[in-house]
């Protein structure tokens, strides 16, 4: 087999490469340079010798970095075949293995300036000998895993790699540690051993014990976590560089602790040291919060050192404690005003007063504290200012109460605590200002318990439609100004106004309007109109949505008929009406007129039915037609006998006849008649046409006054 690079040209470079890093950051080394190159301090105690064999060139200490040298320190060993034909070198460590020891490592890389697999076969290896046996604990030669080198002074190596070796078997017993180069054959091509980092790790048997002085706390409780550090007393090693981490779960929150020592940003207790059966205590107090995520929370207690622990299963302990659970269920209804804790009403009537109850229930199984249930009232209940907060105690004794609050501004209702099984209600006496559907909704928004739900509640108040309609009747003249007599034959005007206080529009409007039987209705001259703000008004002929009854004196008009929709709230939307009539009433006759409206009749309700019906009246005056005529006769009984002559000293009748064609008698009538220059009172007689024709001598006649 041939070579891969010729050697000339591998001896001038090898040569030109090696005297570079010799002159530079390396020195040949003596046994002990070497020693204390590649043994960490805390094993360089159980090194009792080192022997090197081979060249002075062969054994040297370097401090440049090249592929991952040095692994620990500043300086690592090359033990190389030196350019001698057969050329080899030994470095030799005697070590004490303590007792307790269980690994020793060291870190090793495997160079060589012969080509990959080549036929001269250079090798390294590393073998421990207790006197009886040997072990071969590494092994590398040209056919290793070889990649390019970088930085060694050779062309290929090994990559870097820690051998890891079980030294319990020779605990307490001497052992001697042989690191070998060998060159096969040929000269001036150099292979070679990197050594560092040698290290012999001892045992210690470290445990922690982690206890909570409250597994079941309440929410703002301080607790105390008890955190023990041991090194065992079957421990063969003082444990050094002990760390304790103790990462307080989410539940709580820290608040001190016993020892500097412990870092609460990071988590960690620096213990220090333990010496066999040593231990060591930290006490960590913490605050539980409010609003945990969880039912439990658990504290690890996690132990580490820098010796080797054999025993693992002590090293982590862990404490748990258990969140207070606390789960709210909501019941919204609504009570009547009578009696709140009275039974539940689905249906209220506008402008009345109504109980909104909210009821929240304790499920447990931990009292629940600080709960907050937000219960904004719904548009169109409106608080009073009245409220209570109760406490039930199951025995249905209400205790008003001192552990509960309302704001009307937020709706939050605070309750400082409810045990578990206990219920605590809110009322809220409100009015109801507006109809339709009033849904009150209440939620859990905080307690300071785990829980698995926050608890939700509706209820849904029925306001049907309203419309207080009320009707206002005057009895007026035709010039528009209220009456209270008026004479026989007359124009009497019925004015009504009809009008809607809502708050809803009045779906079905229809005004009746009760006159005297018999009174003759002049439509021509009546006239409606629809709102306060239009001046326009429609002359009752032009309608078609009203009758009258004259035989009954019975006006009917359906205004939201005549609307063509319902009749809108609002004193701007008032209906009225002048109907005007022949006053046919008299003798002093009171004539009494009744108007009404019923918006009830489909179906909605008048929160007010006092104004829904109004009535005026007027007095009809007494009237009579008198009448009188004049005449002369000859015989006062005989109407037969009337003259227009009458000769000079001759008797004659002067006849008076009063009439009255009514409707009424006329009571104290008077009559005068002075007689004229030339006729000469003598008598007179009275007779009354009651059917008899009956003259009377009267003395009724005052003939100086002719009264």
């Amino acid at each position: 087999m041939q070579k891969n690079i010729p050697k000339g040209l591998l001896m001038i470079s090898l040569t030109f490469l090696f005297t570079l890093t010799i002159a530079g950051a390396a020195f040949a080394a003596t046994g002990d340079e070497v020693t204390n190159a590649i043994v960490t301090p805390n094993t360089l105690p159980f090194v009792n010798s080192n022997s090197t064999n081979g060249g002075g060139d062969q054994f040297v200490v370097s401090t440049t970095p090249a592929q991952g040298f040095p692994t620990n320190g500043s300086s690592y060993a090359n033990i190389n075949t030196g350019n001698d034909a057969e050329s080899s070198a030994k470095f030799t460590l005697n070590l004490t293995i303590p007792q307790g020891a269980k690994t020793l490592s060291f870190d090793w890389m495997y160079a060589t300036n012969e080509g990959s697999q080549a036929y001269f076969n250079d090798w390294a290896r590393a073998d421990i000998t207790d006197g009886t046996s040997t072990q071969n604990i590494l092994y590398a030669d040209t056919y290793s895993n070889l990649v390019l080198a970088q930085g060694l002074g050779y062309y290929y190596a090994t990559p870097t790699q820690k051998a890891i070796i079980d030294v319990s078997p020779y605990a307490g017993r001497s052992i001697r540690l042989d690191f070998s180069v060998y060159d096969a054959w040929d000269t001036d091509v150099t292979s070679a051993l990197f050594i560092d980092n040698l290290h012999i790790v001892p045992e210690a048997d470290v445990s922690v014990v982690n206890d909570v002085d409250d597994n079941t706390p309440a929410i703002g409780q301080m607790i105390k976590y008890t955190i023990r550090a041991y090194n065992n007393l079957n421990s063969l090693n003082t444990a050094t560089g002990v760390t304790v981490i103790d990462a307080l779960p989410d539940g709580v929150t820290f608040d001190h602790a016993s020892s500097a020592d412990y870092d609460s940003a990071n988590d960690v207790w620096n213990v220090g040291t333990l010496l066999p059966g040593e231990m060591k205590i930290l006490y960590i107090w913490a605050t539980v919060n409010a609003h945990p995520t969880s039912t439990s929370y658990t504290n690890t207690a996690i132990i580490s050192g820098n010796e080797h622990d054999w025993n693992l299963t002590n090293n982590n302990e862990s404490e748990t404690i258990y969140s207070p659970v606390a789960n709210i269920t909501l019941a919204n209804e609504f009570r009547n005003s009578d009696n709140w804790d009275g039974g539940s009403i689905t249906t209220a009537h506008y402008l009345s007063n109504v109980w909104a109850i909210v009821k929240a229930h304790n499920n447990g199984p931990d009292t629940a504290t600080n709960v907050t249930i937000q219960d904004m009232l719904p548009a169109g209940l409106t608080n009073t200012d009245n409220w209570y907060s109760v406490s039930y105690d199951g025995g249905l004794t209400w205790t008003n109460g001192p552990d509960g609050s309302y704001n009307f501004g937020t709706g939050n209702w605070t309750i400082n605590s409810i045990a578990s099984g206990a219920e605590c209600w809110l009322a809220i006496w409100t009015k109801v200002t507006t109809t339709g559907d009033k849904i009150n909704q209440a939620a859990v928004t905080q307690l300071d318990q785990y829980y698995t739900t926050l608890g939700t509640a509706s209820a849904t108040l029925q306001v049907p439609s309203e419309a207080d309609v009320a009707v206002n009747k005057t009895w007026e003249n035709t010039s528009g100004s209220p009456i209270t007599n008026a004479n026989y034959l007359d124009t009497v005007v019925s004015h009504i106004i009809v009008t809607n206080s809502g708050p809803d529009n009045a779906n079905s409007v229809v005004l009746t309007d009760h006159l005297p039987a018999g009174f003759q209705l002049n439509a021509a001259q009546s006239y409606v109109r629809y709102g306060q703000l239009d001046s326009s008004r429609w002359n009752l002929t032009d309608c078609t949505d009203w009758s009258y009854d004259q035989a009954t004196g019975l006006f009917t008009w359906n205004i939201t008929k005549h609307l063509g929709d319902a009749m809108y709230s609002g004193l701007a939307n008032a209906c009225e009406v002048w109907l005007y009539f022949t006053n046919t009433a008299h003798n002093n006759t009171q004539v009494l007129n009744t108007a009404e409206v019923d918006p009830q009749s489909s179906g909605q309700y008048d929160p007010n039915t006092s104004n829904n019906v109004a009535t005026s009246f007027y007095t009809a005056n007494a009237a009579a037609n008198v009448g009188i005529t004049k005449e002369f006769r000859t015989d006062y009984q005989n109407s037969t006998s009337t003259t227009t002559t009458a000769n000079y000293h001759t008797l004659i009748w002067a006849m008076v006849h009063v009439t009255n064609e009514g409707p009424d008698a006329v009571d104290g009538l008077h009559v005068t008649d002075i007689l004229p220059e030339g006729l000469t009172y003598l008598n007179e007689y009275f007779v009354s046409h009651d059917g008899g024709l009956t003259w009377t001598t009267a003395d009724i006649y005052n003939a100086t006054t002719g009264v």
